[in-house]
């Protein structure tokens, strides 16, 4: 959880332009913050102090600040819940900050209470926290590349437990062996998946498999995926088929969404962590489906 604190309002010391991740503050701006022991780790509103408030100004726009070294912000996350990253720069103009609750911390919020509305145990997560269902549905056969790994982010609502997975193919025939891993997220701000959790084994020659697991999974965004040895047909969603639980969602992968990964990884031990450089869905990719049990 980032630090929350309520109506800190000060000011920077200059404007400063797109792609500048270094603020500086004033010095009473700093004395503020160091009040309310905002050290790292915080989210601030910044907009130009004409406008009184934020709301009024055309180009707020919400940071997150990893580090701060007296009156430098440092590795700053411009542009983040929803908003855009915008100039800040017109001469003769002050622009200051407000930390106030935004819609990250909100979702975080949320997310870590006990109970919730509903649970989607799986989904396609996108950088604005929106996700759609993976409906078995709409599963077929599809002959998935061996020595891949496929994987898919989902999100825990609250603290369940996994007692096993179900895993179909859809040919006949021949021994068949499939792991399924389960890693966690690197950060809040970059979701790629990162340590391992979980790794179980599937082998054999039937067509369906139930393999047992037993992991407790906290509150928050997991990546499960699934590696193979064999080019095998296996009941699989089209990333075109993918439910939408969100407005603004699509199917096709871009550049703020994440219908899955794929990456090559020649069948052994799940990797850990996650190898880098995984390469987006798209649209004529297919989702192999992972039936999962959760209890609480």
């Amino acid at each position: 959880m980032p630090q929350i604190r309520n109506n800190v309002r000060g000011n920077f010391e200059a404007g400063f332009a797109i792609g500048v991740t270094t603020l500086v503050i004033t010095a009473e701006a700093a004395a503020l913050l160091d009040a309310q022991n905002l050290t790292s780790d915080f989210y601030l509103t910044v907009f130009d102090i004409a406008y009184l408030t934020p709301s009024k100004d055309p180009n707020f726009e919400r940071i997150y600040v990893t580090t701060r070294d007296g009156q430098n912000l440092e590795d700053v996350t411009r542009g983040t819940g929803g908003t855009t990253e915008s100039d800040h720069n017109t001469a003769g103009h002050t622009y200051g900050f407000i930390s106030s609750i935004g819609r990250e911390e909100y979702e975080e919020i949320v997310q870590s209470l006990p109970i919730q509305v509903s649970d989607v145990p799986f989904g396609v997560q996108v950088y604005d926290c929106l996700y759609a269902k993976h409906p078995f549905s709409a599963a077929a056969s599809a002959a998935l590349v061996a020595n891949q790994i496929y994987a898919f982010p989902f999100e825990v609502k609250k603290r369940k437990r996994i007692s096993g997975h179900w895993y179909r193919f859809n040919a006949g025939g021949g021994a068949k062996n499939f792991r399924i891993g389960i890693w966690n997220i690197t950060s809040r701000i970059n979701r790629y998946p990162a340590a391992k959790i979980s790794d179980v084994i599937g082998s054999g020659t039937s067509l369906g498999f139930v393999i047992a697991n037993d992991l407790w999974l906290e509150a928050g965004w997991y990546w499960m995926g699934v590696d193979q040895d064999v080019t095998n047909a296996v009941m699989a969603v089209p990333v075109t088929a993918l439910e939408n639980i969100g407005s603004g969602f699509s199917a096709v992968a871009g550049p703020t969404m994440i219908a899955g990964l794929k990456v090559a990884h020649a069948f052994e031990v799940l990797p850990d962590p996650f190898p880098a450089g995984a390469s987006l869905l798209t649209a004529a990719d297919q989702m192999p489906f992972i039936g999962t049990s959760f209890s609480e």
